[in-house]
């Protein structure tokens, strides 16, 4: 009985252990956290045929859903082929998270989002 209980303590332990190291590791490769009044941005320029913008967009989905991040995700686009604006439109539709804009509105959308209504495009070119 002594040997079950062992064994089971050693799992418990190990168990502990690996969500710890897990929980450590999330902070150490995101380490962003917006301030008071602040919001964050992830934005993904896209142009041409992007095949990887799906895999782009569900890893950054996956961040936000884990609550490691919390951000508005705008796709950008700088002249998308017919297939991968279908694409960004469809994960634009499902996610309340996703905005899809031209790469030239990007400034007024950033702008809409601050209580200023101002962004320099100087910062995003």
């Amino acid at each position: 009985m002594a040997e079950y209980l062992e064994i089971v303590i050693t799992l418990i332990i190990s168990a502990a252990v690996i969500a710890a190291v897990w929980l450590i590791y999330g902070r150490m490769v995101i380490p962003v956290r917006a301030g008071k009044g602040q919001k964050l941005y992830a934005i993904i320029h896209a142009q041409g045929a992007a095949p990887d913008l799906g895999s782009t967009v569900e890893g950054f989905l996956w961040l936000i859903s884990s609550g490691r991040v919390h951000m508005q995700l705008i796709i950008a686009d700088g002249g998308l082929d017919g297939e991968s604006r279908k694409m960004a439109e469809i994960l634009a539709r499902e996610h309340s998270e996703i905005s899809l804009c031209a790469l030239a509105d990007l400034t007024e959308l950033i702008g809409s989002g601050t209580e200023e209504g101002c962004c320099r495009k100087e910062a995003l070119e």
